[in-house]
């Protein structure tokens, strides 16, 4: 959920995917490397997605992701690491670079 009331169109830990054979399954991403990686860019995706929506596309337009979840805050991470978001470290607030609003753009079309 982004701040300022607007929720966000889908719910973190409902699209965590995982196989219920894995014994691992209980834990984020299934508990193996390589789908913390495909999850990893995934969750990305989803939150720069949610923020493009938020701010309703508007370049430099600032957003604060609500919660703590490891998954968000892997995300966050894993957007920023790729040059998707900027992080504001002083309030955690996020705002989309323009490659992350291309990217954005690419999937939407």
């Amino acid at each position: 959920m982004l701040a300022n009331g607007k929720p966000a169109s889908r719910c973190w830990r409902g699209d965590m995917k995982s196989s219920k054979e894995h014994p691992k399954a209980h834990l984020p991403f299934g508990g193996c490397a390589m789908g913390k990686r495909g999850a990893a860019d995934e969750l990305a995706l989803l939150l720069c997605r949610e923020l493009y929506e938020f701010t309703d596309g508007r370049p430099m337009a600032w957003g604060k992701a609500v919660g703590d979840q490891p998954s968000l805050l892997m995300a966050m991470d894993h957007a920023v690491e790729h040059g998707w978001l900027l992080l504001d470290i002083r309030d955690g607030s996020v705002c989309l670079t323009e490659e992350g609003r291309r990217l954005v753009r690419k999937t939407l079309s």
